[in-house]
């Protein structure tokens, strides 16, 4: 077995997989874990700068933690939730940009080369742009595919006029979406970015390249990912805890003008952590998703094992 690299040169066991995504992180922390605290900061400086302003600027002042002003309460709830989303969407596309940026990485690590963040942000620079669109086609396929079956079983049991059926049909509706959004997900959608990085595909290109390397691989794709979330959902709870208390503490202490920022900021301090820990080790899971299909159904391994024999020991 040879092993130049982060994984043996053969098709890749669920172990090689989380193993090598470690490796990955471990040999190139300044282009995994640098790059993508770099990254995370970046996307999150804006709105952490628009929370600390809106808090200065006292137009926050109305949510209180204290209060029992039910109006206040609600004004305070809406702005929470506008300002979590924003937060949410910027960490959507630093996460994507992280991707991009990891996948070249792993390419390397594959066959023992060192990457430093300047190799990976010029690997991968001119494919963030096809990685934004990616992810908007992506999220309004997906939200379809989750929505469309909720909105017919509503609507039948709404033609038939029962309550009942409707919130029967709805929930069936929902249990639908979620396994066909599961389905084309995985089918589709998760080998996409390394396919459209590595191999310079466009937008739906790499959806149909996807669809092709994990034609008949489903579950082995669909239980891979299922437990690299479960692994990752694990470490972002454990960050977050610390940073969640210490925003309801925040919020109590600090003026009412300052609760909102306070737990924002603790929010988005959060977030930066856990992209700069979590996402590198993600998109590495994902990639070597990617590989292990080459390898499988392309050969990829044996034309990795002869190039690394040809250049000899690094």
């Amino acid at each position: 077995m040879h092993q130049p690299g982060v994984v043996p040169l053969r098709p890749l066991t669920l172990g090689d997989i989380f193993g090598g995504a470690i490796s990955t992180v471990r040999r190139n922390p300044q282009a995994t874990l640098g790059l993508a605290a770099i990254v995370t900061f970046a996307f999150m400086v804006i709105p952490t700068v628009a929370t600390v302003v809106l808090g200065a600027s006292g137009d926050m002042a109305s949510f209180d933690f204290t209060t029992d002003d039910s109006a206040t309460v609600a004004t305070g709830d809406a702005a929470l939730v506008v300002a979590t989303v924003v937060s949410g969407v910027f960490s959507l596309l630093s996460s994507i940009v992280v991707t991009g940026l990891i996948v070249g990485v792993v390419e390397g690590a594959l066959v023992g080369r060192r990457a430093t963040a300047g190799d990976a942000w010029r690997r991968s620079r001119g494919r963030l742009l096809q990685l934004l669109g990616l992810t908007l086609v992506v999220g309004l396929g997906v939200g379809l595919v989750f929505a469309v079956p909720i909105g017919l079983g509503v609507a039948a049991g709404l033609s038939a006029g029962s309550t009942a059926l409707t919130v029967v049909l709805g929930l069936l509706g929902a249990l639908v979406g979620v396994v066909g959004a599961a389905f084309v997900y995985t089918r589709f959608v998760l080998l996409s970015a390394p396919a459209l990085v590595l191999e310079g595909h466009g937008v739906f290109a790499s959806l149909r390249r996807a669809g092709q390397l994990a034609q008949g691989q489903f579950w082995r794709l669909l239980g891979t990912y299922l437990l690299a979330s479960l692994a990752t959902g694990l470490v972002s709870q454990v960050i977050a805890i610390p940073f969640a208390i210490a925003g309801a503490v925040a919020g109590f202490l600090l003026p009412s003008s300052w609760s909102l920022v306070g737990v924002l900021l603790t929010s988005n301090l959060s977030t930066v952590l856990t992209g700069a820990l979590v996402g590198p080790f993600s998109a590495g899971i994902a990639a070597l998703q990617y590989y292990d299909q080459r390898f499988r159904k392309e050969g990829l391994d044996i034309q990795l094992l002869q190039q690394t024999l040809q250049d000899g020991p690094r």
